[in-house]
């Protein structure tokens, strides 16, 4: 009469969806960026040092190059000290409870959390992803994401640094970036439906040491690069070539510039005044569009938060960032 209860599966299921590796996802990248840090600073150390004669532009190429690296290094450092701080140590549901309940505020709410929460563009996506799947509305997320990077203080003062004759380009910086960031987030406000549960398996909570190490050897490869290209095109390429007496051909092309380079926000700054041919405008696009948008944060939103939602944010993002540099633009400068 009694019946016997029916003997469920749940364990093995969850031990299938927890089956793929981790450590294979993580490992290889760190090993990439190495040998990417290797290569790159091996080829500035035998044009900056060698014996062999080189010409005139290899000599100023490479002193351009290691200028530019030696002054944005430590910022780098410090930016990857304070992006590990916040991934490390800041509780998953701290900004929930900090930000307005309303609709409509919670949106420029939690873009102005990136003056508190001082991370890089690369930490800043596992973050949004993180609080949208606890209960954050998409559209905030999604501020919080494309503002952070590009508001910090530590970007903020390196772009001071960098543009100290001209200090108004970082509050332009802050203001722009800050409005471009809402923006998307309200045009965006239903494109995140179920998509946050797609980055659950792909970032685990590490320690200050691992995320430290990890951005400092990311960041550092790609300032690497983009000092590398920023002199080429300042040095190689004769100033006619560069579309730098058109304002908007100019800004077209350092917004593509910023998102081919995939430079830190901590560091871009040096790398856009180093165009000292560009108009001031066309530097700052490049500044608001990166942290944006560049090819490295295209292949992390679309892993987190898919394509759909990845292409739209994208496309707005390069309109907004452009709208919001030409109006900044024509009210500061």
């Amino acid at each position: 009469m009694t019946r016997e209860a029916p003997r469920h599966s749940a364990p093995l299921a969850d031990n299938r969806f927890r089956a793929p590796a981790q450590p294979a996802v993580v490992e290889q990248p760190v090993m990439s960026v190495r040998a990417a840090i290797i290569g790159a600073i091996g080829c500035i150390l035998i044009l900056f040092f060698a014996r062999t004669p080189i010409s005139d532009r290899g000599a100023q190429w490479s002193t351009i190059v290691v200028s530019l690296v030696v002054q944005a290094f430590p910022l780098v450092v410090l930016g990857s000290v304070l992006s590990a701080a916040v991934s490390a140590y800041l509780p998953p549901h701290f900004l929930q409870r900090i930000l307005p309940a309303g609709k409509f505020w919670t949106v420029p709410a939690a873009a102005g959390m990136g003056v508190f929460l001082p991370t890089c563009e690369c930490a800043s996506v596992p973050i949004a992803s993180g609080l949208v799947r606890r209960g954050l509305s998409p559209a905030a997320g999604i501020a919080f994401m494309l503002a952070a990077p590009g508001i910090n203080p530590l970007v903020v003062i390196s772009t001071y640094l960098a543009y100290q004759a001209t200090p108004m380009v970082a509050v332009a910086r802050f203001a722009a970036g800050f409005v471009a960031a809402c923006a998307v987030a309200f045009a965006c406000r239903r494109a995140l439906p179920a998509s946050a549960e797609h980055c659950e398996h792909h970032h685990h909570r590490e320690s200050f040491g691992e995320t430290f190490i990890r951005d400092v050897l990311r960041t550092t490869a790609y300032l690497v690069l983009g000092c590398m290209i920023a002199a080429a095109l300042k040095v190689f390429i004769p100033a006619g070539v560069m579309p730098w007496h058109n304002l908007v051909l100019s800004v077209v092309a350092m917004m593509l510039l910023a998102m081919v380079m995939s430079i830190c926000s901590e560091a871009d700054a040096f790398v856009a005044a180093s165009f000292t041919n560009a108009p001031l405008p066309a530097q700052l696009a490049f500044m608001v569009v990166g942290p944006m948008v560049d090819i490295k944060l295209v292949a992390m939103q679309w892993g987190a938060f898919g394509p759909k939602t990845t292409l739209r944010v994208v496309g707005l993002s390069v309109v907004a960032a452009a709208a919001a540099t030409t109006v900044v633009s024509l009210v500061l400068f």
